[in-house]
Formats: C-alpha cells, sequence, structure tokens
C-alpha cells in the first residue's frame, strides 16, 4: 500500500504539478497547501498514537487483544520450561537451540564470549 501511494505521488509530482503551475501559477501553494490540510487531518484522526506506550500497549492497539494473549501464552509457557533451572543450564539449552550442524552459534543473546568459545 505504501509503495503504490509513493508511486503514485511521485508520478503526480513529476507531471501534473508543473502543468498545474503553468495554469494557475502561484495559487498552485494553495491547492497544494489544502491537499497537506487534508493528509493532516487524516494523521490526526486515524493514526494511532505509539509514543509513551509500552511494547505490549503498542501491540494491543495494532494486533489487538487475541494476538497480545497469544504472546503471553507463549512467554509463560518459556518461563515454566526456564522455571527451576540454573541460568548456565539455561544458557546450555539455549545455544543447543541456537548452533547449526558445524557447532556454530548463529544467534545468541545475552551469553558471554566466554560461553561462546566454549561450544
Amino acid at each position: 500500500m505504501w509503495a503504490l501511494t509513493q508511486s503514485s505521488m511521485i508520478v503526480f509530482n513529476q507531471y501534473v504539478n508543473p502543468i498545474a503551475f503553468l495554469a494557475i501559477g502561484w495559487k498552485y501553494y494553495i491547492v497544494f497547501d489544502c491537499v497537506i490540510v487534508c493528509i493532516g487531518c487524516f494523521i490526526y484522526f486515524f493514526v494511532p498514537e505509539t509514543k509513551g506506550h509500552t511494547l505490549e500497549e503498542t501491540a494491543l492497539v495494532f494486533d489487538g487483544a487475541d494476538a497480545v494473549s497469544k504472546m503471553q501464552e507463549q512467554a509463560d509457557d518459556q518461563a515454566a520450561m526456564d522455571r527451576g533451572r540454573t541460568e548456565a543450564q539455561i544458557v546450555d539449552h539455549y545455544l543447543d537451540d541456537t548452533t547449526n550442524e558445524k557447532g556454530v552459534v548463529e544467534h545468541c543473546e545475552n551469553v558471554t564470549p566466554q560461553q561462546i568459545n566454549r561450544v
């Protein structure tokens, strides 16, 4: 949707603006200002504000309550799996899940270089 809108605005800018300027001169700025006011009104009334919200609140606005509850269930399941384990066991389990067939870690978060070198 964005690419289509952007492309149409580029075509409008390249082909329509010069013709309009030749036809009505400086008055075309009034037309252009009206278009900008319409865009501003659309943004004000239809685009949700995300400043100051947590990621969960932003997800609730865009994805809905069902998606947020599903993410919460996944987080609860992961927490239940990790409950009772030491930090080293969690890291070992995470490293086992993220190593490829050559034993190279493809993606790791919160792992020290010593733990990566161990693999």
